[in-house]
C-alpha cells in the first residue's frame, strides 16, 4: 500500500474530508488530493504532523509497519497495535460547532426568561450554525455562515425596513428617515461584502479553466446576477407578487455575484500558480 493509499484509509476510516485534514495539515485541499493520488509527497514536517493526528507512529505511518509479534505482547507493544484504530479527533470547525450549540442552550434559557416562550426563535441563528459547524464536512463554517445569513436577512427585511441598496442614498438620507433604519443598512452591506469575499478566499484554491463545466459555471453566475435586471422589465409595479420575486431576485443576484467573484479569484489564482510554476 502506498503512502497515498494508506492516507485515504485512515482518513474515511474516520469519516475526515479531505477539506478537514487540509485544515488540520494547514495546506491546501489541492495538496491532500496530491498526495493521496501519489502526485507529491508530503515533506517531513507534514509526515510527522499526519503521523501525530492519526495516532501512529513515524514508521507505521510511512511503510505501514505493524508492530512485530510475539508470544506474549508486553504492554508497551499494546498501545501501538491499537494505533491502528485511533478515535477519531474532533476537527476546528467541530469545536466552533460545539461552542455555538452551547451558546444556542444559555441563549434559548436567556431570552426565554426575558421574553418568554417565543424569545427562544432569537437563539436560532447560533443553534444553526452550531449543528452545520459539527455535522457538516466541508466548508462548515463559510455553509454556517451563510446559512446564518439567509435567515437573518430575511428578519431584516420585514423587523427592519433596512436593505443594502439603501447605502445608495447616503447622502440624501434626513433625521425623519431614521438613521437606525441607515445603519442596519449599511451593517447589512458589510456583511455581504465580507462574505462574498470570504467565499471567495476559502475556494481560491480549487482551480479554474477554461473547459465545458467551468464556463457553464461562469454562464450560471452571469445569468443569476443578470436576472433581476430581465425581471425589472416584466414586472408591473403594484401587484402583490412584487416584494416577494424582488426579494427573491435580490438572494439570486447576491449568488450571482459570489459566483462571479470566486471564479475570478480562483482563475486568478490558477494562473499565478502556472506562471510561477513556469518560472521554476
Amino acid at each position: 500500500m502506498t503512502l497515498g493509499e494508506r492516507i485515504v484509509e485512515l482518513r474515511n476510516a474516520q469519516g475526515i474530508s479531505q477539506a478537514d485534514l487540509a485544515e488540520a495539515m494547514e495546506v491546501s485541499r489541492q495538496s491532500v488530493s496530491k498526495w493521496e493520488n501519489g502526485v507529491s509527497t508530503p515533506d517531513l514536517d507534514k509526515l510527522v504532523k499526519l503521523a501525530d493526528y492519526f495516532g501512529l507512529t513515524l514508521d507505521q505511518m510511512v511503510k505501514g509497519k505493524e508492530p512485530e509479534a510475539s508470544g506474549q505482547p508486553d504492554a508497551a507493544e499494546e498501545p501501538a497495535a491499537q494505533a491502528y484504530c485511533p478515535a477519531p479527533k474532533r476537527t476546528k470547525a467541530q469545536s466552533i460547532g460545539v461552542l455555538f450549540l452551547c451558546l444556542s442552550a444559555f441563549t434559548s434559557i436567556l431570552f426565554a426568561i426575558l421574553f418568554g416562550v417565543g424569545g427562544i426563535i432569537f437563539a436560532v441563528p447560533f443553534l444553526l450554525f452550531g449543528l452545520i459547524c459539527f455535522f457538516v464536512k466541508s466548508h462548515p463554517i463559510l455553509k454556517a455562515a451563510w446559512t446564518d445569513y439567509l435567515v437573518l436577512s430575511i428578519v431584516c427585511h420585514f423587523c427592519t425596513g433596512s436593505s443594502p441598496s439603501a447605502i445608495l442614498r447616503t447622502f440624501q438620507w434626513t433625521y425623519e428617515m431614521n438613521y437606525a433604519i441607515l445603519a442596519f443598512s449599511w451593517i447589512w452591506f458589510l456583511v455581504i461584502v465580507a462574505l462574498v469575499i470570504g467565499t471567495a478566499a476559502v475556494l481560491r484554491h480549487q482551480g479554474w479553466a477554461w473547459t465545458p463545466q467551468y464556463i457553464a459555471e461562469l454562464v450560471f453566475g452571469l445569468v443569476l446576477f443578470a436576472q433581476s435586471y430581465v425581471l425589472r422589465a416584466f414586472l408591473h409595479p403594484g401587484g402583490n407578487y412584487i416584494y416577494w420575486v424582488s426579494m427573491l431576485s435580490s438572494y439570486l443576484q447576491l449568488a450571482g455575484l459570489t459566483i462571479l467573484v470566486t471564479d475570478v479569484t480562483r482563475w486568478a489564482v490558477s494562473r499565478k500558480k502556472a506562471s510561477s510554476s513556469g518560472h521554476h
